[in-house]
Protein backbone atom coordinates (compact mmCIF):
# COMPACT_ATOMS: atom_id res chain seq x y z
CA UNK A 1 0.00 0.00 0.00
CA UNK A 2 2.76 2.45 0.92
CA UNK A 3 4.66 1.67 -2.28
CA UNK A 4 1.56 2.48 -4.30
CA UNK A 5 1.07 5.81 -2.53
CA UNK A 6 4.75 6.70 -3.01
CA UNK A 7 4.54 5.76 -6.68
CA UNK A 8 1.51 8.00 -7.19
CA UNK A 9 3.26 10.89 -5.42
CA UNK A 10 6.38 10.29 -7.52
CA UNK A 11 4.42 10.51 -10.76
CA UNK A 12 2.48 13.56 -9.58
CA UNK A 13 5.81 15.28 -8.92
CA UNK A 14 6.97 14.19 -12.36
CA UNK A 15 3.82 15.69 -13.91
CA UNK A 16 4.40 18.93 -11.98
CA UNK A 17 7.97 19.20 -13.25
CA UNK A 18 6.74 18.53 -16.78
CA UNK A 19 4.08 21.26 -16.49
CA UNK A 20 6.67 23.72 -15.17
CA UNK A 21 8.98 22.84 -18.06
CA UNK A 22 6.18 23.40 -20.60
CA UNK A 23 5.34 26.73 -18.94
CA UNK A 24 8.96 27.89 -19.17
CA UNK A 25 9.15 26.97 -22.84
CA UNK A 26 5.77 28.58 -23.58
CA UNK A 27 6.81 31.79 -21.80
CA UNK A 28 9.44 32.40 -24.48
CA UNK A 29 6.70 32.76 -27.08
CA UNK A 30 4.93 36.08 -26.62
CA UNK A 31 1.60 35.01 -28.09
CA UNK A 32 1.37 31.95 -25.87
CA UNK A 33 0.66 34.09 -22.82
CA UNK A 34 -2.75 34.98 -24.21
CA UNK A 35 -3.70 31.37 -24.89
CA UNK A 36 -6.23 29.46 -22.83
CA UNK A 37 -3.74 26.61 -22.52
CA UNK A 38 -1.17 28.91 -20.99
CA UNK A 39 -3.76 30.15 -18.50
CA UNK A 40 -4.40 26.54 -17.47
CA UNK A 41 -0.64 26.01 -17.03
CA UNK A 42 -0.43 29.13 -14.87
CA UNK A 43 -3.36 28.00 -12.71
CA UNK A 44 -1.79 24.59 -12.19
CA UNK A 45 1.77 25.73 -11.45
CA UNK A 46 1.36 29.12 -9.78
CA UNK A 47 0.33 27.72 -6.35
CA UNK A 48 3.76 26.05 -6.22
CA UNK A 49 5.75 28.93 -7.71
CA UNK A 50 4.28 31.87 -5.79
CA UNK A 51 5.59 30.80 -2.34
CA UNK A 52 9.04 30.28 -3.84
CA UNK A 53 8.93 33.74 -5.43
CA UNK A 54 8.04 35.22 -2.05
CA UNK A 55 10.86 33.31 -0.36
CA UNK A 56 13.40 34.38 -3.00
CA UNK A 57 12.18 37.97 -2.66
CA UNK A 58 12.68 37.71 1.11
CA UNK A 59 16.21 36.35 0.58
CA UNK A 60 17.11 39.25 -1.69
CA UNK A 61 15.45 41.75 0.67
CA UNK A 62 12.93 42.74 -1.99
CA UNK A 63 15.49 43.63 -4.64
CA UNK A 64 14.26 42.58 -8.08
CA UNK A 65 16.25 39.93 -9.88
CA UNK A 66 16.90 39.83 -13.59
CA UNK A 67 15.51 36.29 -13.88
CA UNK A 68 12.74 34.41 -12.13
CA UNK A 69 14.59 31.68 -10.26
CA UNK A 70 11.44 30.18 -8.74
CA UNK A 71 11.16 27.77 -11.69
CA UNK A 72 14.65 26.43 -11.08
CA UNK A 73 14.07 26.23 -7.33
CA UNK A 74 10.83 24.30 -7.79
CA UNK A 75 12.47 21.91 -10.24
CA UNK A 76 15.31 21.23 -7.78
CA UNK A 77 12.86 20.68 -4.91
CA UNK A 78 10.82 18.26 -7.03
CA UNK A 79 13.97 16.36 -8.00
CA UNK A 80 15.05 16.05 -4.36
CA UNK A 81 11.59 14.84 -3.31
CA UNK A 82 11.60 12.27 -6.11
CA UNK A 83 15.00 10.97 -4.98
CA UNK A 84 13.76 10.70 -1.40
CA UNK A 85 10.74 8.72 -2.59
CA UNK A 86 12.98 6.38 -4.58
CA UNK A 87 15.20 5.77 -1.54
CA UNK A 88 12.17 5.03 0.64
CA UNK A 89 10.75 2.67 -1.98
CA UNK A 90 14.06 0.85 -2.26
CA UNK A 91 14.16 0.28 1.49
CA UNK A 92 10.65 -1.25 1.58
Amino acid sequence: MLKTVLTVIYYLLYALSFLVFIRVIASYFGGARFSKYYEVLVRMTEPFLAPLRNFISWLTKGKPLMFDFSFIALYIIVMILQRIILVIQASL
